[in-house]
């Protein structure tokens, strides 16, 4: 019996190791994915073109569901496709110390590029929302939030399984950016 109970142990114990060296794996390689990208004009144009496209929505007085530009970050993270036309970004949001949310979140915004016009889209992408309840009312940190988001990516297939290697056939998929994801967009741009 104690052998047994010991013998459950190890086993939960080394499944737990292998978990968190997995996820330190796949975050490893995400992070040199980063480090590639990080090198091209591209990402630096996306990044910009999307905070700017978010000032512009809160300019005209659109219904932003996110980014209140006192408490956001845009994650370093760029999933970009193979030819460079679609992304999709992370934005951490609801770092207010003085938060009187009860959850933080991570929201997931789209681009995309016809001929040489970059898109964005902010409707209709996932939203991580984390109780801050489970966190003893305290904002989860940047780092927590931005590592559990890059995750959630990997695991819906950035990354073929159990390798480094970016499912291309996953990211061009119309499950990146669909066409309802473009009519939604059209009117959230026209306010309703």
């Amino acid at each position: 019996m104690k052998i047994s109970i010991l013998f459950f142990f190890i086993l939960l114990f080394s499944q737990g190791c292998q978990r968190a060296k997995s996820d330190t794996e796949r975050l490893d390689c995400l992070d040199k994915y980063i480090s590639s990208i990080s090198k091209r004009e591209v990402y630096y144009e996306v990044r910009k073109g999307v905070l700017d496209s978010i000032e512009n929505w809160r300019n005209r007085k659109l219904q932003v569901k996110c980014c209140d530009p006192k408490n956001t970050v845009l994650d370093s993270a760029v999933f970009f496709n193979e030819d460079f036309t679609r992304c999709i970004f992370l934005i951490v949001d609801s770092l207010d110390p003085e938060n009187e949310n009860t959850w933080n979140a991570v929201q997931t915004l789209g681009g995309e590029k016809f001929g040489k016009k970059w898109h964005y889209y902010h409707v209709s992408f996932t939203t991580l929302a984390y109780s801050l309840k489970a966190n003893g009312y305290k904002n989860f940190s940047f780092e927590y939030l931005s590592k559990d988001a890059r995750l959630d990516i990997i695991d819906r297939g950035f990354f073929k399984p159990g390798t480094c290697e970016i499912d291309w056939d996953f990211v061009d998929s119309e499950e990146w950016i669909a066409d309802w994801v473009r009519k939604k967009h059209q009117q959230f741009l026209q306010g309703r």
